[in-house]
């Protein structure tokens, strides 16, 4: 169980916007260090609740919701699925205008960030140890409901909110100060500080691709060993059955676990070398050639040739396609090699992931595959 608080006193608050972006700079070079393959279960956005001025482009709540986009890749996903706002100093408002507030809240956080119509919001009473401690673990088990993720939080983190102030042990508190954040990189700070001038949100929405579009062609090697081209219209559905023992490759591009180990909020490097967060995985105990409608095996990423190179045999094409590989620490164009796949011909229990990204890849066994964006497709 690991608990960070990081401490940033005066963001946004300050004269000066240089220090917002050094400070986010600095927060973007530690999160990348500390969170490198995995997002935190859980992440409280801290703000008073009694704060009347909290709406508006100009409002400090506004600002501060900015700055944060530029790390929100660091600390969650695109549907910032682990995350809550922590409203603090309940007491001072009655209990009659809460429930308009949050909602006004809520508002001036989509304003922000227009993909989230409803973030989760928490309300607490600082002063009130009990209730801040049940509402905190309400908070966290919404989450866990909202990310379809049973292994979300710790039992470990639930006996830590249950303890007494004075039982709770500092070593399991990680304390992050300002000071330590602050980088030596003027460059990253110059260009973060141009975007909190404009008032700009970084969305974090897919890497723009490499190649055009019409440039991939998804291609099928299923576990009977039959291989066949995919037509790119075919993208929705073209989603990668990966055994048990497949190793996956996560954000630090070294680090390679089974994919029956990857858990909801693990980072994944994808085919432009940039992170996608899982948000769910689907367990199929049986699996025949074709599994309601959709082709069974790994969707490799293919690459249609240039037009000077291309066979003008479209069979001969089909037979030795381009496809993607890591090496090197880089994505590479190679000839598919059947011979790197023979493990994968009889599995009964197969795995889909999907991920928070348009740009639906993962690397596997060092192949480029397509994984699913849409959790809500159908299979």
């Amino acid at each position: 169980m690991n608990l960070k608080i990081i401490d940033v006193p005066g963001l946004c608050k300050g004269s000066y916007i240089e220090e917002d972006a050094e400070i986010i700079t600095g927060l973007n070079i530690h999160l990348k260090q500390s969170l490198a393959n995995h997002i935190p279960s859980v992440a409280f956005i801290v703000t008073r609740f009694d704060d009347n001025r909290f709406e508006g482009e100009a409002s400090q709540f506004s600002k501060m919701l900015t700055a944060l986009s530029y790390s929100r890749k660091y600390w969650t996903d695109s549907e910032l699925s682990n995350v809550s706002l922590l409203l603090t100093f309940r007491s001072k408002l009655d209990d009659s205008e809460i429930p308009n507030k949050i909602s006004r809240f809520q508002q001036a956080f989509s304003q922000v960030y227009s993909n989230i119509p409803c973030i989760d919001c928490t309300v607490v009473n600082l002063d009130d140890i009990s209730n801040l401690k049940t509402q905190l673990i309400s908070a966290i088990s919404r989450i866990k409901k909202r990310r379809n993720d049973s292994d979300n939080v710790p039992k470990e983190f639930l006996t830590f909110l249950s303890q007494e102030p004075g039982r709770i042990q500092p070593n399991k508190i990680e304390s992050v100060s300002l000071q330590s954040l602050l980088p030596q990189n003027e460059r990253e700070v110059k260009t973060l500080l141009v975007s909190l001038l404009q008032g700009k949100v970084n969305e974090h929405l897919s890497s723009e691709l490499n190649e055009d579009e019409d440039e991939l062609c998804p291609f099928l090697y299923d576990f009977l060993g039959k291989r066949s081209q995919i037509a790119p219209l075919s993208l929705p559905v073209a989603v990668s059955f990966l055994p048990p023992d497949s190793k996956v490759l996560l954000c630090d591009g070294k680090t390679q676990i089974e994919v029956q180990s990857l858990r909801v909020g693990d980072k994944l490097l994808d085919r432009n070398l940039s992170s996608n967060v899982i948000t769910s995985i689907e367990i199929i105990e049986t699996c025949t050639s074709n599994h309601k409608g959709q082709p069974v095996g790994l969707i490799l990423v293919g690459i249609k040739e240039n037009e000077d190179s291309a066979s003008e045999d479209e069979n001969e094409w089909r037979s030795s396609p381009m496809v993607l590989k890591y090496q090197n620490h880089a994505i590479r164009h190679i000839k598919f090699k059947e011979s790197a796949f023979q493990s994968y011909k009889s599995h009964n229990r197969l795995f889909i992931i999907n991920l928070d990204t348009h740009n639906a890849t993962c690397i596997v066994d060092n192949h480029v595959l397509y994984a699913r964006y849409d959790s809500a497709l159908a299979i």
